[in-house]
């Protein structure tokens, strides 16, 4: 298989040996030309080292935001390699490339006779013959010519070289030609224990331990490899140059050893050419360490793992097996605190109605465990049990707040066809721009927010050949909490103006992209500054908010809030600073307070959002609550945020006007949603008297 590359290196060694005539200057040689050859891998090599380390530090934020869950951080780790290109593989391909490198030098160095001194095949093939008769076998090994040049030189296969046809005189005068000695040493004698030739072995070891040592501390990618892949590639290198080195001949340790030195060199010329310093953010790469090893703190154990597993296998056991009788209307949360979105609606349901609730999580310690009754069940679900679950559900109505039914796991039922799904907002913003394609089309029923989700929905269905799907005027299921929160707050005024910074968490948010700057515009005015980071952003970012937090804490005037049990601040401030969170609609409906907007990029999930005629409810309400500025503007807000304090721009009559515009039943709106779900389970009831309960009396 490697035949065709021994003959190419056995010609490029040739070649290199008639043009110096010494056998070890033309190893040097070789190894020196076959460095050059290769330069274009290195380069390769150096970039796909580089792309790997650039996206590290989003590959320890994955590692650390599911660091309990391997199987969906390694599916979110795949899909960013994809994003950017990076090819893990290819990282192997220089030690692939070594393999039959290395088999075509010592093959080279076992046949000198056809490579180096061009002894024509029948001459070679005449004294394998005679060596054959000398050892009485035909089986010689791939060594054979190594030590057929032994014997011939020691007179002992002279006779039997002759016998056997082969021209014994022109050989000994072709080998007597060869200079073979390089540092007192014949190179196609073997190394052993004594003598100078145990300095080739030397040297090998040496050499390696040296290439690994400064890898570790100068190679692109090698120097970020933790543990084993740190030091224990290395220590297998250094081994293998061990073994190599006492069973091949002198001149393959020599190549060994010459590539390694070369190597070194390689390495730091690409440094200098392709500098990875002007490539890779290495305060971030540092930053996302101190997250992962913050977030390995947290790490469930085995114990915790199997505990939380045998819990959802009992719960899935229990809502199947629990009760003969039909199971009209079902609740899915994707984890703990989503109760909220559905508060009120439940809360209608369970005083108007009859119907049992059951109100499956993906929280062990959702708070609904807490509010168990005869009309309210919860269980909890999780992991491959979740996925069977959906397949095997049978109710009536099914409601949600997670998009994409159908595009990944989780998919609707096999078992019943017919069941209702309905989709539930948990947030105020556009179905078209943060959302990706096609997620809401395996929903029946949109519960929405304002007439702009029932603009977007309808176009959508236009644009895709969709079947229209029921629509119902729902409303914003925290609005109204956060309205009533904020007016038992109202009569309490702050001492001091208070100005609210609350970025998504987006790759280039504003906690990433101008900070600094923002804050250095708000300071010298006497306010009081919190800043409110994404809860995504803090999980993921714990030793940069902790860096933050250190370097202004003698700001007197300005806060660091991380504890997201409370929304006091939310609705003490005077004015709020974001970027393309949906929280401002939340703020500025809520306490009829403006919001300062601050372009960074847009976090856009559906490619196409663009081809809509509606605009993006959060495009077209920043200029109508608010004023927008671009980074390069971000100096400036300060001032403006003086001209709001001093009531220049929007006054609370102006915001409030907006509301109905953007939002359905506001101080209700989880009357429309419960009337719509009762009247489908009683005509359901109806329809099938015998599965469901008695009508509502």
């Amino acid at each position: 298989m490697f035949q065709p590359v021994i003959d190419l290196l056995g010609w490029l060694m040739g070649v290199c040996y008639a043009f110096v005539g010494s056998y070890g200057a033309a190893i040097l040689l070789f190894t020196v030309a076959v460095k050059i050859i290769f330069l274009p891998l290195s380069v390769w090599q150096q970039k796909n080292a580089i792309k790997m380390v650039k996206i590290q530090p989003e590959v320890n934020q994955i590692k650390a935001q599911y660091i309990n869950d391997s199987a969906k951080a390694g599916e979110e780790q795949l899909a960013l390699y994809k994003k950017a290109g990076y090819r893990p593989l290819v990282g192997l391909i220089p030690t692939l490339i070594q393999i039959p490198l290395i088999i075509g030098v010592i093959s080279v160095v076992y046949n000198p006779l056809r490579y180096l001194l061009k002894i024509d095949s029948a001459s070679v093939q005449a004294l394998r013959l005679g060596l054959s008769a000398l050892l009485g076998t035909d089986k010689l090994g791939l060594a054979w010519q190594v030590e057929a040049i032994r014997l011939l030189e020691s007179g002992e296969l002279t006779a039997a070289a002759s016998a056997a046809g082969a021209p014994v005189d022109a050989l000994l005068a072709a080998l007597r030609g060869l200079d073979r000695t390089f540092l007192g040493c014949d190179l196609l004698q073997t190394p052993g224990f004594h003598g100078a030739i145990l300095l080739y072995p030397i040297l090998a070891v040496a050499s390696t331990w040296l290439l690994c040592v400064l890898q570790n501390r100068s190679n692109v990618l090698q120097r970020e490899q933790e543990g084993f892949g740190h030091w224990g590639t290395s220590l297998l290198m250094i081994l293998l140059a061990a073994y190599l080195s006492f069973a091949v001949p002198a001149a393959a340790v020599l190549y060994w050893t010459a590539g390694n030195l070369l190597s070194i060199a390689v390495m730091y010329l690409m440094n200098a050419v392709i500098d990875p310093r002007r490539h890779i953010d290495y305060a971030a790469l540092e930053q996302s360490k101190r997250m992962l090893a913050d977030a390995a703190k947290h790490k469930k154990s085995k114990k915790e793992i199997k505990e939380e597993a045998r819990l959802s296998k009992a719960d899935y056991k229990r809502f199947f097996a629990e009760s003969a009788e039909k199971k009209e209307l079902v609740f899915y949360s994707v984890r703990g605190g989503f109760y909220r979105y559905y508060k009120g609606l439940i809360e209608h349901i369970l005083s108007s109605s009859d119907i049992v609730i059951h109100y499956v999580t993906s929280d062990l310690h959702d708070e609904v465990f807490s509010m168990q009754s005869e009309k309210f069940k919860a269980y909890y679900i999780d992991g491959n049990e979740l996925i069977y679950w959906f397949m095997k559900l049978d109710t009536d109505v099914m409601v949600m707040t997670m998009p994409e039914l159908e595009k990944y796991y989780y998919k609707r039922s096999l078992v019943r066809k017919d069941i209702d799904y309905i989709y539930v907002f948990h947030a105020m913003v556009s179905t078209h721009m943060i959302y990706r394609t096609g997620a809401f089309d395996c929903y029946d029923t949109i519960f929405c927010v304002g007439p702009h989700h029932v603009r977007e929905i309808r176009e959508t269905e236009k644009l895709c050949g969709l079947p229209p799907k029921r629509l119902v005027e729902f409303g914003y299921p925290l609005l109204d909490d956060l309205i009533g929160h904020y007016q038992s707050l109202a009569h309490e005024k702050n001492e001091r103006f208070q100005v609210l910074i609350a970025p998504s968490h987006h790759e280039g948010n504003i906690m990433d992209s101008c900070l600094d700057a923002l804050l250095a515009s708000l300071a010298g005015h006497g306010w009081r500054i919190i800043v409110r980071p994404h809860p995504q952003y803090v999980k993921r970012n714990p030793a940069r908010i902790a860096e933050l937090k250190n370097r202004y804490k003698a700001a007197g005037d300005i806060a660091f809030e991380t504890d997201f049990s409370t929304n006091e601040s939310q609705y003490r401030s005077d004015v709020m600073i974001t970027d393309w969170s949906g929280i401002s609609m939340e703020f500025s409906f809520a306490t009829l307070k403006p919001c300062i907007y601050i372009d960074t990029p847009m976090k856009v999930l559906n490619p196409d959002w663009e081809k809509y005629e509606s605009r993006p409810a959060l495009l077209e309400i920043r200029s109508q609550i608010g004023q927008s500025f671009r980074l390069d503007e971000v100096d400036r807000i300060g001032q403006t945020v003086a001209d709001i304090q001093q009531g220049k721009i929007l006054d609370q009559a102006s915001i409030a006007k907006m509301i109905g515009q953007y939002v359905y039943h506001v101080g209700d709106y989880g009357a429309a949603g419960a009337s719509y779900i009762i009247q489908e389970i009683e005509e359901n009831r109806a329809k099938n008297p015998k599965d469901g309960r008695a009508q509502n009396t």
